[in-house]
């Protein structure tokens, strides 16, 4: 039985494939979740009372939307989560995605992680590789794998 789940969500069909396996792990085992979502360092603005500044808002554009979308897909998430009666909390990782959460994950002693894997062609890997293999190489938890198959998720996992 897991106590803490991590879900890794990023706003792709994949993500969202994750989730919704989450909410039906979460709910058969009564554990509870921790949405974890990443972004690159260069888009982190806000300062240590949780606020981006109005200048840097009005300087990185840019930066700004991506930690509000980011913000957003969080709360999104963990508001799914409660409203399926699991209990859940968010954060936002600033990084290296399958660095930070590997490390979120043992930070959090989650007992397994649950993320989206993206069907890329060889050329898509060769230009971007791959979060979900790092994550599971790296991972001291087991990682359970959601497959979405395009706009529709369908939540069909393997466990590392």
């Amino acid at each position: 039985m897991a106590d803490l789940i991590a879900v890794a969500i990023d706003g792709t069909p994949a993500g969202q494939s994750a989730l919704a396996l989450t909410v039906q792990q979460a709910g058969k085992t009564g554990a509870q979740v921790a949405v974890l979502c990443t972004i690159d360092a260069a888009y982190a603005l806000k300062f240590h009372d949780g606020r981006i500044s109005e200048e840097d808002e009005t300087e990185y554009p840019a930066a700004a939307r991506e930690e509000f979308a980011a913000d957003q897909l969080v709360r999104d998430a963990v508001d799914r989560l409660r409203a399926s009666g699991i209990p859940a909390v968010g954060e936002i990782l600033v990084g290296t995605p399958a660095r930070e959460i590997v490390a979120a994950a043992k930070r959090l002693n989650a007992d397994m992680i649950v993320m989206g894997h993206r069907h890329l062609s060889w050329f898509d890997r060769m230009l971007h590789p791959s979060i979900c293999w790092d994550v599971l190489e790296h991972a001291i938890c087991p990682v359970l794998v959601s497959m979405a198959e395009d706009d529709h998720s369908q939540a069909v996992g393997a466990i590392r």
